[in-house]
């Protein structure tokens, strides 16, 4: 992660100082800020690879980041750090491809760990709890997207959803398939998930997995 840049903009200070000291202790090159005018003048100055946003931010909204980044920074990755959960945040999934939410309370760890993952990923899409994670599987079904979504929770179980034009046609967990593993993943508690290129599954089972 050597020479990888961060930028950190939170209202409170304790996530700054607790996001950007492990991110320094794990090798990145941190900027931080709580002050979001000061923020988004670093982003216009300078070049990053992540942009780590909380959005309790007030005097700039989250989209007018997210916007600016999808226009000029399309490789970057963001993380925005909500209170809320994917379904309330639609329109800035549809600014940011390269997206992740993660839900307050912050876990320092969790971030650097996803972010790590992120490197190794084209697509950089995770969240890290069982509300977020149903709500990005309705949002990819109710826009008839196209995504293999490759899950792990935090017990180590790993899994795979494949969702075809909006219809999720074949899921594998733990040793089970179809119906039964796509409800297994979205029982996950919390972890994360990455999308993957699309591939066809091994077979089409649709039966009323919706």
């Amino acid at each position: 992660m050597k020479g990888k840049r961060v930028l950190v903009i939170a209202n409170d200070p304790s996530i700054v100082w607790d996001i950007g000291h492990i991110m320094i202790e794990k090798g990145f090159s941190v900027t931080a800020t709580t002050f979001e005018v000061d923020g988004f003048r670093q982003l216009e100055r300078n070049k990053f690879d992540y942009l780590i946003l909380d959005d309790n931010i007030q005097e700039i909204s989250i989209l007018v980041y997210l916007a600016y980044c999808q226009r000029y920074f399309q490789d970057m990755k963001v993380i925005v750090l909500t209170e809320s959960g994917l379904s309330s945040q639609q329109e800035a999934i549809s600014l940011a491809g390269t997206l992740c939410f993660i839900p307050k309370p912050v876990n320092p760890e969790a971030i650097h760990d996803l972010v790590s993952e992120a490197t190794s990923n084209r697509n950089f899409v995770g969240v890290m709890s069982k509300t977020s994670l149903i709500d990005y599987v309705e949002y990819v079904v109710d826009n008839k997207q196209s995504k293999v979504l490759k899950f792990s929770s935090k017990a180590g179980e790993e899994g795979k959803i494949y969702i075809d034009q909006g219809s999720v046609i074949y899921a594998e967990c733990s040793g089970k398939r179809g119906e039964e593993a796509f409800y297994h993943c979205l029982s996950f508690p919390g972890g994360n998930f990455w999308e993957l290129p699309w591939e066809e599954p091994p077979e089409r089972i649709v039966q009323s997995i919706h």
